[in-house]
């Protein structure tokens, strides 16, 4: 097997897991490494963790729900519009994401920008006025900079006519001229190094240099596109005038566009570089009802579950000794409570430590001899409904309620049937597979690739990535995107092509070859060990919590564009607060007026609930609009309505139907973030090795005078 395809494996499920903060949103780890003196101050990337107050609970989160805006119109084919709400900020994040290594420590998703003088290096300016940077390959002139400057948006070109942004500039055109020499050198250029090309094989081939290079070439978008976008998305954008969207327009239909001409630029290389697949390798025939039936007989002890129960539960922690006895007399109030006929829930919210007895009406699951022999003797010998007496459990006493008991049994057929469908499926993959491991899988130029090399990497795969690839359509798309990648990075398939925009392909190429050598980097430095997560968690366990969220009501009345609008809107809502407050002792009245009064129809017909559980939002700086508001329905208690509350455009009037307080999370809630983090610091460190090695190898000099000088012409020029 080609060591080259290993390796593109290994980078390939390195990637894999990389992606959290979209997914588990806890709050990490508070200890930041010191940024050297190298790096940029307030850069929009945070390369160790995110900010605190986050939860792995998806349901969870810092922004406002979209319900608490305003509702948008139908579903549009035409891509959605992104306001910039945060101005600069946000364009130079996008612009990072999208174009790579600003320098070799920046390269994409290292989340660090290095700015010269890189190692404090010292030199004379050179005579010539044009030369803007120097480093050990060549130099950059105002002409390169200039050029690579209006390759750009015009947003993005705002953003990047900056003294800062230039720099930005100057660094991307030195890694990407030294990446193919230092690429050379390690062999990461090879046609048959595929390693790297498996990095982010999963995700959209990154070569958007392709696209903004010709963003004034072949990628046009007309005022009669732009019109005709702004009239269907009128609501959507806020009914703003078209000249202060035209921009944001102009962007979204030029993504849009960009992405079509890199989907016809590969289809062209491909057909070029006579690319062959046989995608019949990869298929696995389903297995026959007979196959499952005997499956499921000769199994039957795979299937057999035992007694368990469903409970809702409240817990009271008993932090020390001391307070030991306090907490089970609290236990004990709790306990007499719910005998005298109050609601379970109600009690645990008002009394409880933890939010385990609200955290779902349906409660948990708990299987016999899991939890214990004094769990199993308390609680499976009571009857649904009833309560458990006072019970010890670890540091805590706690109370139960059993909501539902399920006796042993055997499942049938059809509720393992998709279980059993799977493990047939994969026993036949691996012995078809193995069949077939000699025959060639897919052809670049003549090269051929099989089976069995792509397949002796896919099979140590994590489960879970594994099961993302399960379908045939899913395994043919993993093999199209590295074939895509392979053909990039492939100086002889790019040489094939008779297009306009070489230079700006070739761009692409090395780009993708700096993002290989900041992966050949960070190999086998970010491995993290169980007892590092253990001793990690220990030292920062409170940042790992769940935070305190509420369950709300709501009425939203919009305020519209104009003052008369903004005046009716704040009198339609004061109407509103003074029918609530006539009818205070009704609980049912909010409901009553979020329908006739409320303008999220969606809500309105449901008495303004919102489901879902809106969180504190402990980042203010970002979330500003959002602050006050939340605030304000953090401090009512159940049952409390607000005063009339100003965000955005809009007024509201918010009464709580649940609270939960911030409960701390176990470390096998959050091992997995907990890791994450330690490999974020561990990434950091690395990165700023690789920083010294850079500066050391491309000896990178930047003239900030002469930047500042040309940053002053550009904007003179406008």
């Amino acid at each position: 097997m080609h060591r080259a395809l290993k390796q593109a494996f290994e980078d390939f499920k390195a990637a894999l897991g990389s992606d959290r903060y979209g997914k588990e949103t806890v709050n990490s780890s508070p200890a930041q490494a010191e940024p050297s003196p190298a790096v940029v101050q307030g850069h929009p990337h945070e390369p160790i963790s995110p900010p605190e107050g986050r939860s792995p609970d998806p349901s969870f989160s810092g922004d406002l729900p979209p319900i608490l805006a305003p509702e948008p119109p139908g579903t549009s084919t035409a891509p959605e519009p992104t306001a910039d709400t945060n101005g600069g900020l946000r364009l130079a994040r996008d612009f990072v994401s999208r174009h790579g290594p600003v320098i070799l420590i920046a390269i994409v998703g290292a989340g660090i920008l290095v700015w010269a003088n890189l190692g404090g290096w010292l030199a004379p300016e050179p005579s010539d006025r044009d030369v803007v940077a120097t480093y050990s390959d060549g130099m950059v002139t105002k002409e390169d900079l200039l050029g690579r400057l209006e390759s750009h948006t015009e947003a993005e070109r705002r953003t990047l006519a900056t003294p800062e942004g230039l720099r930005h500039l100057v660094q991307d055109i030195a890694v990407h001229q030294v990446a193919e020499r230092w690429a050379k050198e390690r062999g990461l250029d090879d046609k048959n190094s595929v390693q790297h090309a498996m990095k982010h094989v999963a995700e959209d081939i990154n070569l958007h240099d392709i696209g903004t290079q010709v963003h004034e070439g072949q990628i046009r978008v007309d005022e009669g596109e732009i019109q005709t976008y702004y009239e269907e998305n009128r609501e959507r954008l806020g009914n703003q005038p078209l000249p202060e969207v035209r921009d944001m327009i102009r962007e979204t239909l030029h993504a849009s566009k960009e992405e079509e001409y890199i989907d016809a630029y590969l289809r062209d290389l491909r057909a070029r570089a006579s690319v062959t697949v046989n995608y019949q390798l990869l298929a696995v025939p389903e297995p026959t009802e007979e196959e499952l039936w005997a499956y499921y007989v000769s199994h039957q002890a795979d299937f057999r579950e035992p007694e368990r129960v469903r409970v809702q539960e409240m817990r009271f922690e008993a932090t020390s000794r001391d307070k030991d006895r306090e907490s089970r007399d609290k236990a004990e109030k709790a306990l007499a409570r719910v005998q005298a006929g109050e609601d379970f829930a109600q009690v645990a919210r008002e009394l409880a430590t933890n939010v385990g007895a609200t955290r779902a009406e349906d409660g948990d699951e708990v299987v016999r001899g899991s939890r214990g022999q004094e769990f199993d003797e308390k609680v499976f010998s009571l009857r649904e409904g009833d309560v458990s007496p006072v019970l010890k459990d670890g540091d805590a006493y706690g109370l139960v309620k059993v909501v539902e008991k399920r006796r042993e049994r055997t499942r049938e057929l059809d509720e393992v049937r998709a279980e059993i469908r799977r493990t047939l499926e994969a026993e036949a993959e691996t012995r078809l597979f193995g069949e077939n491991k000699e025959k060639t899988l897919f052809t670049i130029r003549s090269r051929r690739f099989t089976l069995g090399e792509f397949l002796e990497e896919y099979q140590h795969f994590a489960p879970d990535v594994q099961a993302r690839y399960q379908s045939l359509d899913a395994k043919k798309a993993l093999v199209d995107q590295l074939i895509d990648r392979l053909l990039v990075i492939d100086v002889g398939s790019s040489q094939l092509l008779d297009v306009k925009n070489k230079k700006e392909i070739e761009e692409a190429r090395r780009h993708l070859l700096a993002q290989y050598l900041h992966e050949e980097e960070m190999q086998d430095k970010l491995e993290v060990s169980d007892d590092e997560v253990k001793q990690y968690y220990q030292q920062h366990r409170t940042h790992y919590v769940e935070p305190s969220k509420v369950k709300i009501s709501y009425i939203r009345v919009g305020m519209g564009g104009t003052e008369d609008s903004r005046k009716r809107a704040k009198e339609r809502i004061e109407e509103a607060a003074k029918r609530l407050q006539a009818s205070k002792d009704r609980p049912e009245a909010f409901g009553e007026v979020a329908k006739e009064f409320s303008e999220d129809s969606k809500s309105a017909a449901i008495g303004g609930n919102l489901d879902s559980w809106l969180a504190r939002n402990n980042d203010d700086l970002s979330h500003a609009l959002a602050h006050d508001f939340t605030e304000a329905v953090f401090r009512l208690k159940v049952g409390e309505t607000s005063r009339v509350i100003s965000m955005g455009d809009s007024y509201y009037i918010v009464r709580v139907r649940e609270k939960q307080d911030e409960k701390p999370l176990t470390l096998e809630q959050v091992s997995a973030t907990v890791r994450q983090d330690i490999q974020d610091e561990k990434h950091l460190r690395a990165l700023q090795d690789l920083e010294a090695e850079f500066a050391r190898r491309t000896r990178l000099v930047v003239y900030d005078g002469r930047l500042r000088a040309l940053a002053e012409e550009i904007r003179a020029a406008k």
